[in-house]
Parts: C-alpha cells; sequence; structure tokens
C-alpha cells in the first residue's frame, strides 16, 4: 500500500521519532506481516541503535543480533526520504550484516521503480513504517553471502558487550 497523504501517516516526525518508534516496535513485538527473518528477533535478539562503524564510514541505526546457533546481524536504517542515499548506505552495510534493510514511511510519494530494482538486485530489504501502527515488509532482504567475516565477528563483539 503506498499512501500520499504525508499527514496522515508520518505527520509531524523527525527521523528520531522513527528510529524510536522502530525500536519499540521491535521490542514490545508490535510487527505486521513480518515472515523471516523478523519474528524471532523480540525474545531472544540484542537490539543497539546508533552503532559506529568506522570500517565503512557510517553508523547503523539499529543492528539486531540473533544468538542462535548460527547467529544473525541484521542492519536497519531508518529515513523519512532520501532513498538514493539510504540504498548507498544500506549497501555499504553489506560489507558486515548478513541482513541490511531500510524502513521507509509509505508516504513521502511515489517509489519509482528503479529503486526498487537496485533494491532487490543489492538484496536489501525494504519495509514501509507506519506511524503508531507498525512496520510492514514490502521487499525480503536476502541473506548476504559477500560480507567480511572477519568485520562481521568484530561488528558482534562490539554489539554483544
Amino acid at each position: 500500500m503506498i499512501l500520499n497523504n504525508y499527514n496522515s501517516i508520518t505527520g509531524t516526525a523527525t527521523e528520531w521519532d522513527m528510529q524510536n518508534e522502530v525500536e519499540i516496535i521491535l521490542k514490545e513485538n508490535k510487527y505486521a506481516e513480518y515472515k523471516y527473518p523478523m519474528p524471532t528477533i523480540i525474545h531472544t535478539g540484542i537490539i543497539v541503535r546508533e552503532v559506529r562503524i568506522p570500517e565503512v564510514h557510517r553508523i547503523s541505526d539499529h543492528i539486531l543480533y540473533l544468538p542462535y546457533s548460527n547467529p544473525k546481524i541484521i542492519n536497519i536504517e531508518c529515513k523519512l526520504d532520501a532513498i538514493g542515499c539510504v540504498i548507498e548506505q544500506a549497501t555499504d552495510h553489506l560489507k558486515w550484516c548478513d541482513y541490511s534493510i531500510i524502513i521507509l514511511p509509505p508516504d513521502r510519494g511515489y517509489l519509482a521503480n528503479k529503486y526498487k530494482t537496485e533494491i532487490i538486485e543489492k538484496g536489501l530489504g525494504l519495509f514501509y513504517w507506519f506511524r503508531g501502527i507498525g512496520i510492514y515488509e514490502f521487499i525480503l532482504p536476502k541473506y548476504n553471502r559477500n560480507k567480511s567475516k572477519e568485520l562481521r565477528l568484530e561488528i558482534i563483539k562490539r554489539v554483544i558487550r
């Protein structure tokens, strides 16, 4: 569902508001229509916000660590707009994470097919944030097989400290 009424969903929210609500939704299990990998995160995972990753010259909005027998680490980037910029950020984080997900509000207008194609080709996920309601998946992320295993382990160490 794509809506074009700015005030009906996002209102006067800032990016910080969005990040804060996304964290609360993840912690309180208020997600909707999630498949893999998100539903299992809440009960056994670690959520860390605003993590500096100097190796890729970025800050991850949220890192989710799932400490299973086959651990997973997920990057989440939240943006109110600037889709090209957030695709670049999420792609840079693919150097270390198993999954990289972009979360946007659906009411910022039309998402061009070129961006959808780029997100799919890069294996990124795209979820929509509905303020006060939840997060809905639009494009599922693909497991990233091309990451640096050494950098991944280093970031896991930072997250679980």
